[in-house]
């Protein structure tokens, strides 16, 4: 999972760069594999930014889920060590 948001991570700062930079031509990371088999780069564009949205939109809601009772429990924990003291 953490791998997943890592790369996941790394093409958002990537498409946010390019963005910060009002770079208008498509990417051309994988430029050569879809002119093989003859995808427009404009195509391949959206298709890696819709690919990113759901990546990060499945690690946020999966990550969450797996996330949410370890941290309902140290919550808890902190709350009665607040209450302790």
């Amino acid at each position: 999972m953490l791998l997943i948001v890592a790369v996941s991570a790394n093409f958002l700062l990537y498409r946010m760069s390019l963005y910060s930079m009002n770079y208008e031509i498509p990417y051309n990371c994988a430029g050569t594999i879809f002119e093989k088999i003859r995808i427009p780069l404009i195509l391949a564009d959206w298709s890696m930014k819709i690919l990113l949205a759901c990546i990060l939109a499945g690690v946020a809601f999966f990550g969450g889920r797996r996330l949410k009772p370890a941290f309902k429990a140290a919550l808890t924990e902190f709350q009665k060590s607040k209450q302790n003291s």
